[in-house]
């Protein structure tokens, strides 16, 4: 049995980020996120690094100085296209390794996406890449995305579509992880 989604994928990986990254009141999330931030840590083959980065004395250096806004900016953006690939190749846990989630949230983001790639086969571009905002220590960036997403068939039950999003990523030892997602719109596309 086929799993489909009705006309509700377009917004899917929207929904999937916003799922996985949304903050929460209950204190357990709260843990959840501090563990996925020392789970992250020690998973060296799942980073997303920025290249050449090295942590020196608990401040982020890379081979040719420390960090800097262009630097901060570059690895954020890294990160996104890593997602695309994962996307477009159906790689569940490299998209996994670009969000900073833990506990039930991963197993269910991971649980959907595996769904969502049995039904789909899709390329995701860019339009459009903002930045919001980088912090004064350069280790948060806060992205504006434009985002398309067509289905590489022909697929009723999708409708190509271009979402607006605001990415909040975090870097943190030689790390840059997705931490929250906004959804602002989304168009469907003829």
């Amino acid at each position: 049995m086929k799993f489909k989604f009705k006309k509700a994928l377009p917004v899917f990986f929207a929904g999937l980020l916003l799922v996985a990254c949304a903050p929460s009141d209950e204190p357990s999330n709260t843990e959840q996120n501090e563990e996925a931030k020392q789970d992250q840590k020690h998973k060296e083959s799942e980073k997303v690094k920025t290249e050449g980065e090295q942590e020196i004395d608990g401040s982020q250096e890379t081979e040719d100085g420390p960090l800097t806004k262009e630097k901060a900016i570059k690895g954020a953006k890294a990160v996104l296209d890593t997602q695309v690939k994962a996307i477009e190749e159906e790689d569940v846990d490299l998209y996994m390794s670009t969000l900073l989630t833990a506990g039930e949230q991963a197993d269910y983001t991971k649980e959907q996406l595996k769904l969502s790639f049995e039904a789909n086969d899709l390329i995701v571009e860019f339009e459009n890449i903002d930045v919001e905002s980088v912090s004064d220590d350069f280790n948060t960036v806060v992205l504006e995305v434009v985002q398309i997403t067509r289905s590489k068939e022909e697929n009723r039950d999708f409708i190509d579509s271009k979402v607006t999003l605001i990415q909040t990523l975090e870097h943190t030892h030689e790390t840059w992880l997705i931490t929250s997602t906004e959804h602002k719109s989304m168009k469907a596309l003829e």
